[in-house]
């Protein structure tokens, strides 16, 4: 993960592009086919990388999260996440979202949520998130809601 966001954050700053280490430890050997997968995607869809790592936040819900990249992929503003472990869940959707309603208060409007999934020992995939925008957000909104109960709720389960 870390190796990738400086290498975006090298396309951004229009450096010299950051090689990714061929060789040292084993780091490189286990996410080796993904990363080929990850550069070949990136080339057959005109990526433009426009932001990595930023901090984003919401001033109407009082909450912040950092988001993992942000891109014109095929000429569509897409809001990526670089996910590493082996399965992916629903929940990276609401997450997602989340994301999607900070940026949106900002003033960016990415039409487009794409996991970018590099497993270890496993091929790349670019993963659309097709459910319901407005679905996602509501279930994010929820969980929000819920998170200052969750202390008590945990408190309360351990006098039993």
């Amino acid at each position: 993960h870390k190796e990738l966001e400086l290498y975006i954050k090298a396309q951004i700053d229009d450096t010299a592009p950051h090689v990714i280490p061929y060789g040292e430890g084993m780091q490189f050997h286990q996410f080796r086919q993904g990363l080929l997968g990850f550069f070949e995607w990136e080339q057959a869809h005109q990526v433009e990388w426009i932001a990595s790592e930023w901090q984003v936040g919401s001033l109407i819900y009082r909450y912040a999260g950092i988001l993992d990249a942000l891109a014109m992929v095929d000429g569509i503003l897409t809001l990526t996440d670089i996910k590493t472990g082996k399965d992916l869940h629903p929940e990276m959707a609401i997450q997602l979202a989340g994301l999607l309603i900070c940026l949106n208060e900002m003033g960016l409007f990415p039409q487009q949520r794409v996991i970018l999934h590099i497993p270890k020992d496993a091929e790349f995939a670019a993963v659309p998130i097709k459910t319901d925008f407005e679905a996602d957000r509501a279930g994010f909104l929820a969980g929000l809601a819920f998170l200052p109960h969750r202390e008590i709720l945990k408190a309360r389960y351990k006098e039993q």
